[in-house]
């Protein structure tokens, strides 16, 4: 199997908004509204703002390749979370099609993650998952994370919100009773 992640660029960014748009669909199906849904996925914006993220310079967004054909993408930032103790990054999505779910490329991805983050030094890697997102919950579960407490309310709109939770994992730089079981597989 030939996996390579690399930095994303402009010439991506059409199969970037692509991945957004089917991997919402399908993993906030039940999740979200419709139409909070349809706005977050819409193609041409999405395409867009890929195009301009890609461009800035230092960005932080990756594509994954599989036998040369984008599947997934992530992107990883120094953490803004005040509360988070030590030196953090925060990874803003994952997203990887929902075909090549259930493969073992989520993992490899967090390896990459993971390896990334403690070449830059950083001791704790956190996210934030939409309360009631299993499928996420327990794949980061798996890579070692925990929910440490903090929630917060996202206004989506039209009176609606959204519950997210904050997971983190915190023993990046430790290789201490570091197996091949403690990224998750």
């Amino acid at each position: 199997m030939s996996l390579k992640i690399v930095k994303a660029n402009t010439l991506d960014a059409v199969e970037m908004a692509y991945i957004k748009l089917n991997t919402w669909k399908v993993c906030y199906a039940e999740l979200l509204p419709r139409d909070y849904i349809d706005t977050e996925t819409g193609f041409e914006q999405n395409y867009f703002n890929f195009q301009k993220s890609t461009l800035r310079s230092g960005h932080s967004i990756y594509v994954v390749k599989y036998n040369y054909i984008i599947i997934g993408m992530f992107e990883l930032s120094d953490g803004k979370d005040e509360d988070v103790s030590g030196s953090s990054c925060q990874i803003s999505y994952i997203y990887v099609l929902p075909d090549y779910w259930n493969k073992g490329f989520g993992k490899r991805i967090f390896r990459y993650i993971k390896k990334s983050a403690k070449a830059k030094k950083y001791d704790t890697v956190y996210l934030w998952n939409f309360r009631g997102n299993t499928r996420a919950d327990y794949f980061f579960s798996e890579c070692g994370f925990v929910a440490d407490g903090a929630v917060k309310r996202i206004d989506i709109g039209r009176g609606c919100f959204a519950n997210q939770y904050r997971m983190v994992r915190r023993d990046i730089q430790s290789s201490a009773g570091e197996t091949k079981d403690s990224d998750g597989e």
